[in-house]
């Protein structure tokens, strides 16, 4: 073994050696200090003579049991270092004189270089400063969170020197590495150490420094981050890296959420650790808070419609524009680190995860930016780069609050932060019992209870080992306010001057940042409209109380509710009377559950309850009765108005109609489905019945999908006659279509398409088209139709523009505007609350067409439509006519229709004529048309230009 050997006040620095792996060792280890001691050549071949031997052990090298050396002495005859040869076996005949010279002549050339160096160093300043802070540098290193590392410049590189937190960092001990038992190059990913070779590569052409973030697959197999800031340097023509190694993976695997409400978020905003921005892609500004302002240096005016390139160091341009395109590629939130530009030409270093706010049709419609400051942060990682630096974060750290104990003493300290932290007085002297005795109540049997745990897990001699590391977050009691703050602590063990070590705490008051923490997530599960819990937080209880298969919680209701016409609400008294009405259901309902019991609003005027209930659903029932009930009273909303509330509720119950969320959401839509088709302001229990209901409406909605699709809709034209005079006056157009095997079928079979607006606007306006051509035909071949009735839907007279689509189809063929009429049901006019249908059916009489009501009599309130409504004739539903004379409470109710309708100028047409008689006695009481099986059935348009029925004589 040979070492040639440096000093300093306590330790020796092997600068060259062969068979010692070691890189330094205490001055104490005497085997270099017996050669000092000497001033000349000196030898010793005692077996065991040197103390030294044991300690040799302790770097996994032999006792040395022979050792020999001359001291290096600089020009001025001071010894600074030794040329030592040392050996395992005992050597009773010494070194041979031979032997003896040639040691002496490397100690004549290594003190020539040092010399030589010395005179280069005493030239620079800064390496001058370099040396005298050595020492301290040193220590420093043994307490930095990351490794520091010296090692070959080629790779595979053979390390020479790592700090001892390697075995933290990585899982494998220090001397793994330094013997080359493992290899730091074979434990990086194949594709990263491609990456870290080219950057060692550069630095090493440039004489720089470089950075590479890198995959660590630890001795345990387990792959994590790390992050290398080296520098490559030269020293006698020989090239050496020197670096720090930190653990990035916190780094990588951050994400960060946060979910705003732009409504409610001020307070929030005000109070936010970070920096919020929401703009459009256009860069106009929907809200920012005063963090965001600090962080860039501009107002909110400023920075308005101004492009982020404006205020981005052009360094972290592109990283931007990479992460804003991921972003948008994705969908799914990007993060990146860049510098604001300020207006006075200052940066700030800040983490920001841009993250995209969707519209419902899933494009791109904002962008959410979440400024971190991580100046500080960035400051400390290039600080650490710079080996100068070192000593100053430590300083930096001071900051916060330090609680320092000698384990072997006892002695402690604390810095003023901390006595600040915990609002005592400035002169108060470290004691246990005082800190304690700011614990909120309750944290100390936590603590305990923590304590224990950690003992479990590591033991007490892992925790009393050097490095150890622990981290807890607590709530104390200022002394001086009585204010409770939330405090971080992390703690370690680090060298001290006795084998225990120091205990150094650091504290830091992360109040804000909870309180924070806690209003995002509360915004996050509720709705801040009404206060309830929102959709998020339901699904999550829902699936939370399925999970456990009802072992704990039992059998339990889901009950679906949405508010009736309460579109008609916000159309009528406006957006804000909407809302009001919302608070005012929440605040009704609320009150009527039992403890345990969740109600949440679900998105518009849909709401969800969650109750414990029994199998039969008796109790949720019982619970809908009461906000039904609570319910009947009208809101009165602020400017003196009531608004009409009602709402339909449907029940599924649990486990009986479903075990898994889905089936219980989609039985408890069908089961309000079918309240409301009952009639609003009611309640449905699912049952099976419900689903064979949805699956026959299914049926008929793809019916109605395909008979468009096809255009396989046809009219079909049923005679109206004169009853006085015998003469077809007119025909009504009926809704047939072909299915796709040919048969022809009635409209019964996409009854369920009328309940929607796109599909029933569709059949009308394919049936206006049909009707139109068979009409302007019929014109043609010299065939007087009289005119042709056309039925009306709900939607067809909502949209507004019913009037608008019949004068197009007849007014492209030069039909006049007065041969159609329209039909509508007195069940369409009930369900107008807006006056939409009142207005639309008002422009069509205005403008000639003639408004007739089918199915008189079945509806409700029939005297209040005459009324209120625009209607020129009357249609007596055929379940009247076809019981005359039979039953005597029919005929009276014809009679009674005809000459009301008489009476009010109406027209009356009686519907299902089928025999005489009921045409002779429709005749003899003064009613105006027939129709029905009697006159003739309904035929194609062919089939009644065939017939001539209206032929002019």
């Amino acid at each position: 073994m040979v070492v040639l050997s440096l000093l300093d006040e306590d330790r020796y620095w092997f600068k060259a050696r062969i068979g010692v792996d070691a890189g330094e060792a205490p001055r104490s280890w005497s085997v270099c200090e017996s050669v000092l001691s000497a001033g000349r050549f000196y030898q010793s071949s005692s077996p065991g003579a040197p103390t030294v031997g044991h300690n040799w052990s302790l770097i996994d090298l032999p006792a040395v049991e022979f050792y020999a050396g001359t001291p290096l002495f600089s020009a001025d005859g001071i010894a600074f270092g030794a040329i030592c040869v040392m050996s395992s076996s005992a050597r009773p005949s010494g070194l041979s004189e031979k032997q003896i010279r040639g040691l002496e002549s490397l100690a004549n050339l290594a003190t020539a270089v040092m010399d030589r160096r010395g005179t280069e160093l005493l030239g620079d300043p800064i390496a001058n400063d370099h040396a005298k802070r050595g020492a301290a540098s040193d220590n420093l290193i043994g307490n930095l969170p990351g490794t520091v590392f010296r090692s070959s410049l080629q790779f595979p590189r053979q390390i020479s020197f790592l700090s001892d937190t390697v075995t933290r960092l990585t899982g494998y001990e220090r001397s793994e590495f330094l013997t080359g038992t493992a290899s730091w190059s074979g434990c990086i990913e194949p594709e990263d150490l491609a990456v870290l070779e080219n950057a060692v590569l550069e630095a090493s052409r440039k004489e720089g420094a470089y950075e590479v973030v890198y995959r660590f697959r630890k001795k345990g197999g387990e792959l994590t981050w790390l992050r290398e800031s080296g520098l490559v340097t030269r020293d006698a023509g020989t090239s050496t890296l020197e670096g720090y190694i930190i653990d990035y993976s916190k780094y990588k695997n951050a994400e960060a959420a946060l979910l705003t409400s732009e409504a409610r978020m001020a307070t929030v905003l005000r109070n936010a650790t970070v920096g919020i921005l929401h703009r459009d892609i256009s860069g106009n500004i929907i809200l920012m808070n005063e963090k965001y302002a600090e962080l860039t240096g501009r107002t909110a005016e400023e920075l308005d419609g101004l492009h982020f390139e404006e205020f981005t160091h052009p360094d972290d341009l592109k990283a931007t524009l990479d992460s804003v395109a991921e972003c948008l590629r994705t969908g799914q939130p990007s993060t990146v680190k860049k510098r604001y530009v300020h207006k006075d030409g200052s940066c700030r270093w800040c983490e920001v995860t841009i993250s995209m706010v969707k519209d419902g049709d899933e494009s791109a419609a904002t962008l959410v930016a979440i400024a971190k400051d991580i100046d500080a942060e960035i400051a400390a990682e290039h600080a650490i780069r710079e080996r100068e630096e070192r000593l100053s974060l430590a300083v930096d750290a001071a900051q916060m609050g330090i609680w320092d104990i000698d384990l072997h003493s006892g002695k402690q300290v604390w810095s003023a932060k901390l006595v600040d932290l915990l609002g005592l007085n400035k002169s108060t002297e470290p004691n246990l019992r005082k800190f304690l005795g700011r614990l909120a109540e309750g944290e100390m049997h936590r603590l305990r209870h923590r304590r224990l745990q950690i003992r479990r897990r590591y033991g007490d001699r892992d925790t009393l080992r050097l490095g150890f590391r622990f981290k807890e977050v607590f709530q104390i009691i200022r002394a001086d306010t009585a204010k409770a703050r939330w405090l971080s602590c992390a703690g370690r063990l680090v060298q001290g001057d006795t084998p225990q070590g120091r205990l150094i705490l650091s504290f830091r008051d992360i109040t804000n940042e909870i309180e924070t923490h806690e209003k995002v997530r509360w915004i996050a599960n509720h709705d801040n409209l009404t206060g309830l819990a929102n959709r998020r937080s339901f699904s999550r209880v829902l699936e939370t109380r399925l999970s456990d298969g009802g072992r704990v919680s039992g059998p339990f209701a889901l009950i679906q509710i949405d508010l009736d016409n309460f579109k008609d609400v916000n159309d009528t008294n406006g957006h804000e009377a909407g809302d009001a009405v919302l608070c005012s259901v929440a605040d009704r309902i609320r009150p009527l559950l039992d403890p345990g019991g969740l109600l949440a609003r679900l998105g518009g005027d849909e709401f969800g309850i969650l109750i414990n209930s029994d199998s039969e659903g008796v109790a949720a029932e019982h619970l809908c009765r009461k906000i039904v009930a609570t319910l009947g009273d009208p809101v009165a909303l602020s400017d003196g108005r009531v608004v009409d509330v009602r709402a339909s509720m449907g029940i599924s119950l649990f486990p009986e109609q479903g075990r898994d969320i889905n089936t219980l959401l989609r039985h408890a839509d069908l089961a309000l489905y079918a309240a409301k088709r009952s009639g609003k302001g009611s309640f449905r229990t699912f049952s099976a019945r419900m689903a064979d209901e949805m699956n026959e409406r299914s049926f008929m909605i793809g019916n109605a999908r395909a008979a468009i699709r096809n255009e396989s809709i046809i009219p079909y034209y049923q005679p109206k006659h004169c009853l006085r005079t015998g003469r077809r006056v007119g025909l009504e157009a009926l809704l047939r279509w072909r299915d796709e095997v040919g048969v022809m079928r009635s409209p019964d079979c996409l009854a369920a398409a009328f309940d929607d607006h796109e599909m029933a606007t569709k059949i009308t306006d394919i049936m206006l088209g049909k009707i139109a051509d068979d009409i302007q035909q019929w014109t043609l071949s010299g065939i007087d139709y009289g005119h042709v009735a056309i039925n009306a839907t709900s939607a067809d007279l909502r949209s507004g523009a019913l009037f608008e689509r019949i004068s197009g189809a007849l007014g492209s063929r030069n039909i006049p505007i007065d041969a159609v009429q329209v039909e509508v049901t007195e069940n369409v006019l009930m369900e107008s609350r807006t006056g939409k249908i009142m207005k639309e059916l008002e422009k069509l009489q205005g403008q000639g067409i003639t408004i007739c009501l089918d199915d008189f009599g079945t509806g409700f309130a029939s005297l209040a439509h005459l009324r209120n409504f625009p209607v020129d004739v009357i249609k007596i539903d055929r379940s009247f006519v076809s019981e005359i004379r039979s039953f005597n409470g029919r005929y009276a109710i014809v009679d009674a229709i005809v000459h009301m309708c008489r009476a009010l100028n109406i027209l009356t047409v009686a519907e299902g004529i089928e025999t005489p008689d009921q045409e002779d006695y429709l005749r003899s009481v003064g009613c105006n048309l027939g129709q029905g099986f009697l006159f003739g059935r309904a035929q194609s348009a062919d089939e009644v230009a065939k017939a001539k029925l209206f032929h002019v004589a």
